[in-house]
């Protein structure tokens, strides 16, 4: 439903923000989608959006909520090679 919600906004013409991006990896992180979260992050930053540390953060409890620790740790090392701090 949150991606309908957001497709809804961008036919209207709303632009979304890193704060729609965070709930919509929140909204993966409930249906323990890690695939479709990364795909979310991957588009955010096509359109000039960087994640922020509570991006990243969701993104990290999502990993482990589907039980992909390595994955989790992976997304640190990512923010840390973007210079992202916790």
């Amino acid at each position: 439903k949150a991606f309908e919600v957001v497709e809804e906004m961008r036919a209207k013409g709303v632009r979304a923000d890193v704060r729609t991006y965070t709930s919509l990896i929140h909204a993966c992180s409930i249906l323990n989608d890690v695939e479709r979260a990364r795909s979310t992050i991957r588009e955010m930053e096509s359109v000039n959006i960087q994640p922020n540390v509570v991006t990243y953060n969701t993104f990290i409890n999502c990993c482990m909520k589907a039980g992909e620790p390595e994955k989790a740790f992976e997304v640190v090392e990512e923010m840390r090679a973007k210079g992202v701090r916790a």
